[in-house]
């Protein structure tokens, strides 16, 4: 986009912006450069437990156009945030509640193109419908698309905590590098907590953690947080091949240790926030109409 085009959008953002009361107290949005990292299965357990801590949870799977919560859950919801943007169905109608008791999921839609370019007018009715969720949930997890599309840098910029989940793989490595760059060099201050995925081993796990935030800490200036490694395990594939969340089918497995490591973080490191000027809700679509990785 040419940047007067930028610029004139930007302005226009701003005269539209009203005054809304902070909505998604606690947003949690986990997200990774390059795909295949293990992101989704990590959110969804991670929602589980959280729920089991009596925390009521909402799981928004951000991956609008390529949603695969619902298929790593076994559930086939009736709608999804598609029909939520055309207006077609409510915010109530679209929530769908779980088997497991305080874990909701906002389900993405799949394969269908126009989802992936929102006119303003769509954004503005997905605000008005997810404003409708204020003070329903403890936390929000967003688990995004991989990548850093506006949709995506909307999500990581607006929320509380960004989970950047990270496997030992160059690639991996260099596209979260430049997703954390981006992030940075918008929001200086953002806070994100590195999971390093799909290890052989802690030591392998921490290696990889200290050679990431080297990097960093030498072109970024920030130092980095390690909020937990995972190790490879056989039993995380086939949980994912019967549908079944490994929280359940593999209750003492390795993962699912993590992943109430990591919740348990969660719950005594964010804390209740003070009341914003603006909502997530306001602050992610302004940031996805915004964001130009260009400029």
């Amino acid at each position: 986009m040419p940047l007067d085009q930028a610029e004139n959008l930007r302005r226009l953002v701003e005269q539209k912006k009203g005054n809304f009361s902070r909505i998604l107290k606690h947003t949690i949005c986990i997200t990774s450069g390059k795909g295949g990292v293990g992101k989704s299965n990590i959110a969804l357990n991670l929602g589980i437990v959280l729920s089991k801590l009596n925390k009521k949870v909402l799981l928004f799977d951000g991956d609008i156009s390529l949603a695969n919560l619902n298929i790593l859950l076994g559930v086939s919801p009736d709608y999804n945030i598609y029909n939520l943007i055309k207006g077609d169905k409510n915010i109530n109608d679209v929530i769908f509640q779980t088997q497991y008791k305080g874990l909701d999921l906002l389900p993405g839609s799949s394969g269908i193109k126009e989802i992936t370019n929102l006119m303003d007018y769509e954004i503005d009715r997905l605000k008005s419908q997810l404003q409708l969720l204020e003070d329903k949930y403890d936390y929000i997890i967003v688990d995004t698309a991989a990548g850093i599309s506006n949709i995506v840098m909307g999500f990581v910029l607006s929320s509380d905590m960004v989970l950047l989940v990270v496997t030992p793989e160059t690639t991996s490595i260099t596209d979260a590098y430049a997703l954390l760059k981006i992030s940075v060099n918008e929001k200086r201050d953002i806070n994100v907590k590195i999971i390093m995925n799909m290890v052989d081993s802690k030591k392998h796990g921490k290696e990889a953690f200290n050679k990431f935030n080297l990097l960093s800490k030498k072109f970024l200036n920030k130092e980095l947080e390690l909020y937990g490694i995972i190790e490879k395990e056989k039993k995380v594939s086939e949980a994912v091949i019967i549908q079944t969340p490994i929280i359940e089918y593999a209750p003492n497995s390795s993962f699912a240790y993590a992943i109430k490591n990591i919740a348990n973080l969660i719950v005594k490191g964010i804390k209740p926030q003070e009341e914003k000027d603006s909502s997530f809700v306001e602050k992610f679509l302004e940031k996805m109409k915004n964001f130009n990785i260009y400029k």
